[in-house]
């Protein structure tokens, strides 16, 4: 079994199993009919003794079916020979993230708490891997990295370039040029021991998106650290849609910018780039639209450099076998920098003019 190559180094401290860590899988769901049986499967199929697990679900009031289908899938666990994994479904009132979180964390019997998305599939050692992290690198917190894929043409050529440094810059956890283990800023989904998520206050419910980042700048703030673990493996589902990735990053954005405007020292070049391109970008061609010349020529050469930019990183994404996505890659490229961009002015400059209902969810 993968348990007992993950966690065998450690028999010191685990000398047998019924001294392992118990171990609460906290799982956001809304509307997510189309992949929570691969997340429930790669879930109960994990390594980790299940008397040491339990898994809670914490659902926005789902109206595609979700709510029905795990329903359905607790009841055939229930009939299956041998130990069953205690499967809890809760109501979130407020369907965001951080407070499904929240809710889950409340009342989990768990020492650790391990974030599992609905749109990802985790590695069978997945648990264990978090487990030997935690205790291993003596972090507040532990994560792998993000491995996107995607379900038909669209989807692939999404999760090829969200994968590349032209796409999200030097994020540790997102790019494969960066899977090295060590300290980080952040990780995707997180473990973490419940009572250092006591100690720091929970997720902040007032970040509709980007409450992982927040949360982890918290405890780093306060000396804790974050630790990327490569062994800690699962992949994500990406947007199968522009106009839903378009979406998404705008989301990404508003909420990175929220956050900046709060907590002005985490400012990072990384940050600054995508914004202020948009906003030169917007500021030459409404100068172009009022007949200066020297609009329309600063918005053609940053258009022009710009098209460049993302043709080349393109060509160099595809490289190799993924010439098919050529024709794509630029364009998501443009969507995922022009989205976020826009949303960290937005949520950086604007969130006085919109109320908390207009803000992106």
């Amino acid at each position: 079994m993968v348990l007992e190559n993950s966690l065998k180094i450690d028999a010191l401290m685990y000398p047998d199993n019924s001294q392992l860590p118990f171990v609460t899988i906290a799982i956001p769901i809304l509307n997510e009919v189309a992949y929570i049986e691969k997340v429930l499967d790669s879930v109960v199929a994990q390594d980790y003794p299940v008397d040491s697990m339990e898994v809670i679900l914490a659902d926005g009031f789902s109206t595609d079916g979700t709510r029905e289908l795990v329903e359905a899938f607790v009841q055939r666990q229930a009939t299956r020979p041998g130990p069953c994994l205690p499967i809890t479904l809760i109501d979130n009132p407020r369907r965001i993230v951080s407070t499904a979180l929240n809710e889950a964390i409340r009342i989990a019997q768990g020492e650790i708490i391990v974030r599992v998305d609905a749109h990802t599939i985790i590695a069978p050692d997945y648990v264990s891997q978090c487990v030997r992290a935690l205790e291993r690198s003596g972090a507040d917190g532990v994560g792998g990295p993000m491995i996107s894929v995607g379900v038909g043409y669209t989807a692939e050529a999404i999760a090829l370039a969200t994968s590349t440094p032209f796409a999200i810059g030097n994020s540790k956890y997102r790019s494969s040029r960066y899977f090295q283990e060590g300290y980080v800023e952040t990780t995707h989904m997180g473990a973490y021991r419940k009572e250092t998520l006591f100690d720091i206050g929970l997720f902040n419910e007032q970040f509709v998106r980007h409450q992982d980042y927040e949360l982890d700048y918290r405890i780093r703030r306060k000396g804790g650290t974050i630790y990327l673990s490569p062994d800690i493996k699962s992949e994500y589902f990406v947007r199968a849609r522009m106009r839903k990735l378009w979406r998404q990053y705008v989301q990404y954005g508003f909420w990175k910018g929220r956050f900046l405007r709060q907590e002005k020292s985490s400012v990072r070049w990384r940050h600054v780039v995508p914004p202020l391109f948009v906003l030169t970008l917007l500021a030459t061609f409404i100068l172009g639209l009022f007949g200066l010349p020297l609009g329309k020529l600063a918005f053609a050469m940053l258009a022009g450099l710009y098209l460049f930019f993302i043709v080349a990183g393109g060509i160099y994404t595809c490289r190799g076998r993924n010439w098919k996505y050529l024709p794509v890659v630029p364009i998501i490229f443009a969507c995922i920098h022009l989205g976020w961009g826009s949303g960290v002015c937005l949520g950086a400059l604007l969130p006085d003019l919109l109320s908390p209902k207009e803000w992106p969810r």
